[in-house]
């Protein structure tokens, strides 16, 4: 059985032909979560589009996992960047850090979504 240990919502908005900076270069755009699992422990994070509304022509949204760590039986925090499938399955999870993102030629506002589940 998974339990939800985190949920976080967040409301990014642009104009003008605006486009959010690269989460990379402006953690402004990140959010870093901290939080302590055994070993044992499954943990699935993902990040969600709750909505967007835009105006123009075209717009773009993103909520996703930009790293997460994992703690091995040492007590030595292990990187794990950018992980293709946009979302952690993994154990033994410590942190997570979700980044979002958005494009428009004109105006968008959105409703990023980030969630943390944990086994057991």
């Amino acid at each position: 059985m998974s339990d939800l240990w985190f949920v976080y919502s967040a409301s990014p908005w642009g104009d003008s032909g605006y486009q959010s900076p690269d989460p990379l270069s402006n953690p402004g755009w990140t959010w870093d979560v901290e939080f302590v699992t055994s070993s044992n422990q499954w943990t699935y994070a993902r990040g969600l589009v709750g909505g967007f509304n835009y105006g123009g022509s075209s717009a773009a949204v993103w909520s996703y996992v930009l790293s997460y760590r994992t703690r091995d039986a040492n007590g030595v925090d292990i990187p794990h960047e950018f992980p293709l499938t946009g979302f952690v399955n993994d154990t033994a999870v410590v942190d997570v850090t979700f980044a979002g993102a958005l494009s428009a030629d004109d105006w968008c506002d959105a409703t990023v979504i980030m969630e943390i589940w944990v086994s057991g």
